[in-house]
């Protein structure tokens, strides 16, 4: 890099944030060398991962890394989603982006445009009995495929969820003759 070049990167590592700098280096590398940059680019792409992972109690861990073009329409679709939802809404940030995940989901879900996999369009089952809805002592709770117990509460709250859809197909809410 010849002085002028760099008296004016320092320049500009004055003045932005290293986030700013970072992009204004990117930038300039893929000027001054084009073939490098689409090197670095596919070096890059090479080291995206995503692993979902259950742990004990029912939860998932989820951890990853993905390349530029995909994170960024990650984070365009979930903080579409993950809105504060005024002064009643007491989700902190994490939480707002693990519902607006579950919620983007849910939507693709609900298109039935995933492809299939044995046959079947992707869908979750929940196993309930009656008694289990009505939170009636000694009913056994709810299950997702694979045994994972859930609460009554989650079961009355996947309707809403769902936008109301599985309430009125299963015919919740209506009165009892």
């Amino acid at each position: 890099m010849d002085a002028e070049r760099e008296e004016e990167m320092v320049s500009f590592a004055r003045r932005f944030s290293v986030e700013h700098l970072r992009i204004c280096c990117r930038h300039a590398r893929a000027v001054a060398d084009p073939e490098g940059f689409e090197k670095d680019s596919e070096r890059d792409f090479e080291r995206r991962w995503l692993e979902v992972s259950p742990l004990l109690d029912g939860m998932h861990s989820v951890d990853g890394i993905l390349d530029p073009v995909t994170g960024a329409a990650f984070r365009a679709a979930l903080d579409s989603l993950a809105v504060w939802r005024g002064p009643d809404d007491r989700r902190n940030h994490g939480q707002r982006m693990a519902d607006a995940l579950g919620e983007l989901l849910q939507h693709h879900l609900d298109e039935g445009r995933l492809p299939r996999k044995n046959g079947v369009r992707p869908h979750i089952t929940v196993n309930t009995t009656l008694e289990g809805l009505k939170g009636e002592l000694g009913a056994a709770a709810a299950e997702l495929p694979g045994g994972t117990p859930i609460s009554r509460k989650t079961v009355l709250h996947l309707p809403a969820r769902r936008g109301g859809r599985a309430a009125k197909r299963l015919g919740w809410g209506r009165a009892q003759a």
